[in-house]
């Protein structure tokens, strides 16, 4: 998320521009309850058709470099737009739209409408695929 006082043209295509204060610690706090095994059927677009809605998440972390706020989740699988709704979440967390602790609530409920907004896929990457046998 490119969190810099005024939109910069140049991220556009590649950040998405938050203009409200992002404080990375809070959220990197409050992330941590995305970590373990659970069923995150409330954190998947309504329009899948998944049968198996359990994914573990191995990591979740956010920081801040300069105006820049990074958001790294690694798991063992993702269901359609789940990153994207992790971090809308957040957002609402930060705006205070979700209370601070609520999150496990939240995953817990698997109800879609509990989560916050799926975030704009700007700054979206997929950076690493891990493969481990059985």
């Amino acid at each position: 998320i490119y969190n810099g006082k005024y939109r910069n043209p140049f991220y556009s295509k590649y950040a998405l521009w938050y203009r409200w204060s992002l404080d990375a610690e809070y959220l990197n706090k409050e992330a941590q309850a995305f970590v373990g095994k659970y069923d995150y059927s409330g954190f998947c677009s309504i329009k899948t058709d998944v049968e198996d809605s359990v994914r573990e998440i191995y990591s979740c972390k956010v920081w801040r470099e300069d105006d820049f706020v990074y958001f790294k989740v690694c798991g063992d699988g993702f269901l359609y737009n789940m990153v994207r709704i992790m971090v809308g979440t957040l957002l609402f967390v930060n705006e205070g739209k979700i209370k601070s602790g609520e999150l496990k609530d939240i995953i817990l409920s698997k109800d879609r409408r509990r989560a916050g907004k799926t975030a704009p896929p700007q700054g979206l990457y997929l950076n690493k695929v891990n493969y481990y046998a059985k």
